[in-house]
């Protein structure tokens, strides 16, 4: 084989795997979340050009509840428990009517009195418990 055949050859070979490279940082990822049980998961690759991952891009695909004023959503909400700088967890939960204004009310993830969460942050590679009320396909994407 002559230099410019191993040439073009070496860069078909180059480019095939950064596109494969690429394509398993961007994009998202179908995993199935348990009905009842608190697993550990975590957003290996998801938004590494600002080193952090925003819940609301990049968890989907829940089955929310309403949200309702004795606080009983806590109990039947898909919920996340991040660690936080305290070295406890806070807490969220995926609500079908997120509180944004006395008009606004968005399906998404929420704090533990239903204000919906606009930029919450998990760091890349970090781990996160997540509960969803029923057995279900989540979508990690971002």
């Amino acid at each position: 084989m002559d230099y410019k055949k191993m040439l073009a050859v070496s860069a078909a070979l180059i480019g095939t795997a950064a596109m494969a490279v690429e394509s398993s940082v961007v994009g998202y990822a179908n995993d199935t979340v348990a009905q009842g049980k608190f697993v550990i998961k975590s957003l290996g690759f998801e938004g590494v050009a600002d080193g952090s991952t925003d819940v609301n891009d990049i968890l989907k695909g829940f089955t929310g509840v309403d949200f309702d004023e004795k606080l009983d959503f806590q109990k039947t909400a898909p919920q996340i428990q991040v660690l936080n700088s305290a070295g406890g967890y806070t807490r969220y939960f995926y609500l079908n009517d997120g509180y944004v204004d006395d008009v606004t009310f968005v399906e998404g993830w929420c704090d533990s009195v239903g204000n919906l969460v606009s930029d919450t942050t998990i760091g890349v590679g970090a781990g996160f418990w997540i509960k969803s009320g029923n057995a279900m396909k989540a979508t990690f994407n971002k």
